[in-house]
C-alpha cells in the first residue's frame, strides 16, 4: 500500500540577508516535475525550490498555471521558466507573465522531448 503522504520540499525567497519560506513544492507521483503552493501570492521577485529531482544544472524547464477550462478539463498556461541552479540542488522559477489575483498555484515540468521518428 503506498502511503498518502508526499516528500515536500520548501520554496523559498531571499528577504533581506535571510531566506524565508514561503510555500512547498510537491514532486509529481510519475516523475517529470512538482506542483507548487505558495501561502500567499506568488512573489515578484525570483523564488527558489529546494529540489532539483536529478536533472542537470543549468537545465531549463516551464512554468505554468492551470484553470479549469470553459469546455471541461484543465488549460494549461505557460507564465515563465524555471532552471536548475549551476550547483544543480535547486530550482529557481521566474514568473514572466502577470497573474490574476488569487492565482497561488503553479507547475514545474521539463521541457518537451522531440518525439522520435519512425524509420
Amino acid at each position: 500500500m503506498k502511503s498518502a503522504l508526499r516528500s515536500m520540499f520548501p520554496v523559498l525567497v531571499r528577504d533581506g540577508g535571510e531566506w524565508v519560506t514561503v510555500g512547498s513544492g510537491f514532486r509529481h507521483p510519475n516523475g517529470g516535475g512538482w506542483n507548487v503552493e505558495f501561502k500567499g501570492a506568488i512573489p515578484a521577485s525570483p523564488v527558489v525550490l529546494a529540489d532539483n529531482r536529478g536533472f542537470a544544472p543549468g537545465e531549463l524547464l516551464r512554468l505554468f498555471v492551470t484553470r479549469p477550462g470553459l469546455r471541461g478539463g484543465t488549460d494549461w498556461f505557460e507564465v515563465g521558466t524555471a532552471r536548475v541552479t549551476g550547483q544543480g540542488r535547486r530550482v529557481l522559477m521566474s514568473v514572466d507573465t502577470v497573474l490574476p489575483h488569487g492565482v497561488n498555484r503553479l507547475v514545474i515540468l521539463p521541457k518537451k522531448k522531440p518525439e522520435a521518428q519512425a524509420g
